[in-house]
């Protein structure tokens, strides 16, 4: 058995990594994005990324990237699960964001997508035993 690099993720880190975010996808009620995952040996395009969530707002499309190498942080489980929530907030928050930087999003896109935000925050919290 070969001793585990604690600055690179494998094979069973990428599993627990989309486990969680399929977890925290739908724990939010995101359901409405088609997931993919990319266990990717080249940074997700960036020397300082460990993870990453690319959206594609165009389209209900999302790839959540795990990197191989994480530089000088060391990987766990912990780690691993921290970074799924991680990416699956910016997954959450997308809309709003892009709305926001769009100086043509109009005052009612933006109030929709403030409330589709608190409603999956609401359905965290209570599920949907209130009517």
């Amino acid at each position: 058995m070969s001793k585990r690099n604690q600055f690179r993720t494998e094979a069973r880190d990428f599993a627990l990594y989309k486990k969680e975010v399929r977890r925290r996808v739908k724990e939010l009620g995101l359901l409405e994005y088609r997931v993919s995952f990319q266990h990717a040996d080249d940074n997700l395009g960036d020397e300082e990324i460990s993870t990453r969530a690319y959206v594609y707002l165009k389209y209900p499309y999302v790839t959540f990237g795990l990197s191989v190498d994480w530089h000088d942080d060391p990987v766990s489980d912990a780690r691993i699960r921290y970074c799924a929530a991680h990416e699956v907030r910016h997954l959450l928050l997308h809309r709003l964001v892009a709305l926001a930087k769009n100086r043509y999003a109009t005052e009612k896109e933006i109030d929709e997508a403030e409330e589709a935000t608190i409603h999956r925050l609401d359905y965290l919290e209570f599920g949907d035993t209130i009517g």
